[in-house]
This record gives C-alpha cells, sequence and structure tokens, in this order.
C-alpha cells in the first residue's frame, strides 16, 4: 500500500515541477521510474497512468480538455509508451537482481552443506581409526587369553593398547569440542614409535592368523 501511495505523491511532486520547467515528459517520466524502482511494476503502472492524465489534461491543448487533436494524440501515445517502456525496463532489472540475490542464496547453502558433509566425512574417518584399532586389540586380547595356558603378558599388552586407543577417541572428541568453542590451537609433541609398534602388531598377528 505504501509503495502505491509513493506513486502517487511522485505524481503530484512532478506536476508542479513539470509545470515550472515546461518539461512533463522527463518529470513523469522521472516519477516512472522512480516509482518502478523503489515499488515494483504494480506502482510504475499506478504513475504511468496518473501522469498520462495529467499530462492529457495539463500539457495537451486545449487544457483542461480530453480531446484534442490527432497530433496531440500522437504525443500522448509516445509519452504513454516511453513510460510504459521505463517501467518495464526498471521490473526487469528489480527481478534481475532478486534473481541474482536467490542464485547467490543457494550457492552459499550448497557451500555449506559441502562443507558439513566433508566436515562430517573427516570426523567420522578420525575417530573411526581409534575404534577399528580398539576392535583389533579387543580380539587381540581375546585370543591371547584363550591359549592354553593363557598369554598374559601379551593380553596386558593388548589390553593396554585399548586404553590408548580409547584416549584417542576421547582426544579427538575433545579436540572437536575445542574447535566449536573456538579454542586457540594447543601444540604437543607426538612420538611416532608407538604407532610404527602398534601397526607392527597388528600386521604380526594378521600374519600368525592367515599361517
Amino acid at each position: 500500500m505504501k509503495t502505491y501511495l509513493l506513486a502517487v505523491l511522485a505524481c503530484v511532486i512532478a506536476l508542479p515541477i513539470a509545470w515550472k520547467l515546461d518539461a512533463p515528459s522527463s518529470c513523469f517520466l522521472l516519477a516512472a521510474m522512480a516509482s518502478s524502482l523503489y515499488g515494483g511494476r504494480g506502482p510504475g503502472y499506478l504513475t504511468a497512468l496518473v501522469s498520462s492524465i495529467l499530462f492529457d489534461l495539463f500539457f495537451l491543448l486545449p487544457r483542461f480538455h480530453f480531446f484534442h487533436s490527432h497530433e496531440s494524440y500522437l504525443r500522448l501515445a509516445v509519452f504513454i509508451a516511453a513510460m510504459v517502456l521505463a517501467t518495464e525496463l526498471i521490473a526487469a532489472r528489480r527481478l534481475a537482481e532478486e534473481s541474482l540475490r536467490q542464485t547467490q542464496a543457494k550457492l552459499a547453502q550448497a557451500t555449506q552443506i559441502a562443507t558439513i558433509s566433508e566436515f562430517s566425512a573427516s570426523v567420522i574417518h578420525e575417530i573411526s581409526q581409534p575404534l577399528s584399532a580398539m576392535v583389533a586389540n579387543g580380539q587381540t586380547c581375546v585370543r591371547w587369553l584363550s591359549t592354553d595356558p593363557p598369554n598374559l603378558a601379551n593380553a596386558q599388552s593388548a589390553a593396554e593398547r585399548i586404553v590408548r586407543d580409547g584416549k584417542d577417541a576421547g582426544g579427538i572428541i575433545q579436540g572437536l569440542r575445542s574447535l566449536f568453542r573456538r579454542s586457540p590451537p594447543e601444540k604437543t609433541p607426538f612420538d611416532l614409535r608407538p604407532i610404527v609398534t602398534e601397526v607392527v602388531s597388528l600386521i604380526r598377528g594378521r600374519a600368525e592368523r592367515e599361517k
């Protein structure tokens, strides 16, 4: 409703200026462009309609009459065509801008979804590694305890690795919590020897099972 009131107000403002400058086409065209730009196609066409009536009454000879010569009607037709063209051009521009905004919003949403998917895959991969190691060490521990006599030393080592892998999984979860809390990153020394030992142990266990 406000945009249509803006259209009427634009015509009211344009009329005395057009009368003063004797430039009705420019003033009413500017009013139609402003109404279309800020209100859309509806207010733009309302401005074109009101401007055409005012143009007919105040600027075509004889003034204050709706019946004119053929030349005056031609002038009115050109005026109306210019108003309609300006309204359509600005409406098309508004439509293109709105389409661009929607496309950008969809692109931003797609980017967010892709980022979340990639992050989720990375988290699953990081957590699945210690969990898989815990399962493997649990199976190894059961196998050492099932021997006759039970190999308690190797079973204890496997149980210790299970505890270590559980702590690793907990460390990953704690790191994720720190990430979401935007905590400052912490740098700690890391020893590669336990990882090498773990790999050798896993390979030895599989090799023994496949003998």
